[in-house]
C-alpha cells in the first residue's frame, strides 16, 4: 500500500488496511497521496507528536480537510503565535 510507505507514523497496518478498504480508499489514491503531500509539513509540526494514527486518519477522510495555513512566524516564535494574535486584536477593539 503506497499510502502506507507515505504515511509518517507507521503504527497499526492491520487497522489502516481495514479503514482503506472501509472508505474506498483504492478509487481516490491520488488525492489522498496528493493530500498527505500537502499536509506533511503540518502533520510533522512539533516533531511529529501530534500525527494521529493512520487508521485515524483515513477513518476521519482527512484527506478532504482544507490544507493548513502556513504560519508567518519562525520556529522560534511560533509558540508566540496566538499571544501575538490576542494583542493585536486587542488592539483593534481599543480602536473601536
Amino acid at each position: 500500500m503506497l499510502f502506507w510507505k507515505q504515511y509518517p507514523k507507521r503504527v497499526g497496518k492491520g487497522e489502516a488496511e481495514k479503514s482503506w478498504r472501509k472508505s474506498n480508499c483504492e478509487s481516490n489514491t491520488e488525492k489522498i497521496l496528493d493530500a498527505l503531500g500537502k499536509q506533511h509539513e503540518f502533520l510533522m509540526r512539533d516533531g511529529g507528536k501530534f500525527v494521529p494514527n493512520p487508521a485515524t486518519w483515513l477513518n476521519q477522510k482527512r484527506w478532504e480537510d482544507d490544507p493548513p495555513a502556513a504560519s508567518m512566524f519562525s520556529d522560534k516564535t511560533r509558540g508566540n503565535e496566538d499571544m501575538m494574535r490576542r494583542f493585536i486584536e486587542r488592539g483593534r477593539d481599543d480602536k473601536g
